[in-house]
């Protein structure tokens, strides 16, 4: 969510609407959460790179270990995934692009 908030505001038009979705839901034994935005995406040519421990494009203010903890924590401690992928998707009559996370948990 913090990731999400800082690339809306160093990436969107100031006129330009700034969204941050976040969704929940039950699928057969398992709670999904997605948080999406629309600031653009992540450049395929890092996408891959993100969970990286101290991998960082915040390079005054990040230390690289947010999402890599993130990850660590879901997967290792309570048994789920974390994914990020980017998505395109239409919101009130208009079409989007950012970044999409999603964590899946077994309950």
């Amino acid at each position: 969510l913090s990731n999400a908030k800082d690339a809306l505001c160093e990436n969107i038009n100031k006129d330009e609407e700034r969204l941050i979705f976040i969704d929940l839901y039950k699928s057969k034994n398992q709670i999904v959460i997605t948080i999406k935005d629309n600031a653009g995406g992540i450049e395929n040519s890092i996408l891959g790179k993100i969970f990286d421990q101290h991998f960082t494009t915040k390079y005054e203010n990040g230390n690289g270990i947010g999402l890599f903890m993130s990850k660590q924590i879901i997967e290792e401690h309570m048994n789920g995934s974390l994914e990020a992928k980017n998505t395109t998707f239409e919101y009130n009559g208009k079409e989007y692009n950012g970044a999409e996370f999603m964590i899946t948990l077994t309950i």
